[in-house]
């Protein structure tokens, strides 16, 4: 704005103050401008608020929309020192006693022992290992002999030094997998595996593990596996074996594995679907609703948008799902309501009758499965009915993109105002210092004209 100011004159008119009085008329729009701005701001803010609680929403019903959810076991191991298992949704509901007689290993051979794990052995030739050919040079020391072992590829074994005692190093080479059929294979120079120390003269191997199969019984029944982690024994079941019974008394490695359908999973995936419900009523009525005692509405009261994603979601989650088992046609009908046993809320927040759930999944599983993840289930029809409204070019967007348009045309329409001010206050500040110019001037005038009667009437009064 022009830094020009107009000061009262002896007029005794305060034209500044007239000039702000004026102005303050002319910046009425500007005002009404500015509080449509802040509603704008409110509006956008209650409406990212809306989509975060909508975005909950979808995130808690999407497990509640693929079947196998409602089909997930779970196992119970009564001594998981001796085993622990998972299950698929293909085990069958079971309980089995376990008894592990042995566990499997792999075999494990060693060298003679050596003083200087880093001193030349000496030895020159080819020695392999199921069928990989590994090359000794004179030079090589324990230490390089198992890089080398380590270094080829396909070898099937893994080979470290270890000290046993001060003085007394040796090599070890470890089958790479567990179980008889899984041995070591050795050849190549087998004169150089006697100078090593890992056969004897009569072609004994120096085996400090012996291979060995997982032996165990499930029910009585006996099975031998090459490894203890078993997923053919029990269908839809993998059991990771741990504790063998004791060889000598026969005590130990038993215990017991039942089966069953993992219902806690899925009570609380329904219950974790109800709070992001809940919450979104609540985040929605905060802005829309209407408080009696102000007699003034949220900030989107009346907004026909909420209004009907509102009435949208409500509908999906009461819908009676078509092709439903008589008996499970909505979700009322397996204990989620908008109230204890059904009664209405006014609220319109939803609750859950575990035991109804419950009791209804014992009845009929595949009904219940139905009615959430059908083409037209529940949990179908409403992460379609929020996607509507939350994805990239859905109706919150399409509303969020029009009040930020709208800000932005205010803000050029503010600007354009300013800058129209700014011109009108120059123009009015130049007509009052114009008025104050002529009132001045009109000013001495008229003391000159007073001056001069007065001369005049001095003089006719002396003659």
């Amino acid at each position: 704005m022009s830094d020009l100011r107009v000061v009262p004159t002896l007029t005794g008119l305060d034209t500044e103050a007239i000039i702000q009085e004026l102005m303050n008329v002319e910046r009425r729009p500007i005002a009404l401008l500015t509080e449509r701005q802040s509603l704008l701001s409110k509006q956008k803010q209650a409406w990212d608020e809306v989509r975060s609680s909508l975005e909950a929403l979808a995130s808690k019903i999407a497990p509640l929309t693929y079947s196998f959810n409602f089909y997930k076991k779970t196992v119970e191991v009564g001594d998981q020192s001796v085993l622990t298992a998972t299950a698929s949704t293909d085990a069958a509901n079971a309980s089995y006693e376990i008894k592990i007689t042995s566990l499997a290993r792999a075999q494990v051979i060693q060298s003679q022992a050596y003083a200087d794990p880093a001193a030349s052995l000496g030895l020159v030739g080819t020695i392999s290992i199921n069928g990989k050919d590994v090359v000794i040079a004179a030079e090589d020391s324990l230490n390089l002999l198992a890089q080398k072992i380590n270094g080829t590829t396909g070898v099937g074994a893994q080979a470290s030094v270890v000290q046993v005692a001060p003085g007394d190093y040796r090599l070890l080479i470890t089958s790479s997998q567990t179980g008889t059929a899984n041995k070591l294979s050795l050849g190549g120079d087998m004169a150089l595996w006697q100078q090593l120390g890992f056969v004897d003269a009569t072609g004994k191997v120096n085996e400090v593990v012996a291979a060995a199969d997982a032996v165990f019984t499930i029910n009585g029944v006996q099975f031998t596996r090459p490894t203890n982690v078993v997923s053919d024994a029990i269908p839809g079941v993998t059991l990771s074996l741990k504790t063998q019974a004791d060889p000598v008394t026969g005590a130990g490695g038993t215990t017991l594995l039942t089966v069953s359908w993992d219902d806690s999973s899925l009570i609380q995936q329904v219950k974790d679907l109800i709070a992001a419900y809940n919450s979104f009523i609540d985040t929605a009525r905060k802005y829309s609703g209407w408080d009696p005692a102000t007699l003034k509405g949220g900030i989107l009261f009346g907004d026909p948008l909420l209004q009907r994603l509102l009435a949208e979601i409500r509908r999906l989650i009461f819908q009676q799902v078509p092709g439903s088992v008589p008996g499970y046609e909505s979700a009322v009908m397996v204990g989620i309501s908008t109230g204890p046993l059904g009664a209405f809320s006014k609220e319109g927040k939803l609750s859950f009758d575990e035991t109804k759930f419950l009791d209804k999944l014992k009845t009929n599983r595949d009904a219940v499965a139905y009615l959430f993840t059908s083409a037209e289930g529940i949990a179908t029809s409403v992460s379609k009915g929020v996607s509507a409204y939350t994805k990239s070019d859905g109706y919150l967007e399409a509303r969020m993109t029009r009040l930020t348009e709208e800000d932005r045309s205010i803000s050029d329409r503010i600007e354009d105002l300013e800058r129209r001010l700014d011109m009108r206050l120059a123009t009015l500040r130049k007509q009052f210092t114009a008025l104050q110019t002529m009132l001045a001037k009109m000013n001495s005038l008229g003391m000159w004209l007073a001056q001069q009667v007065t001369s005049m009437t001095q003089g006719t009064t002396t003659a």
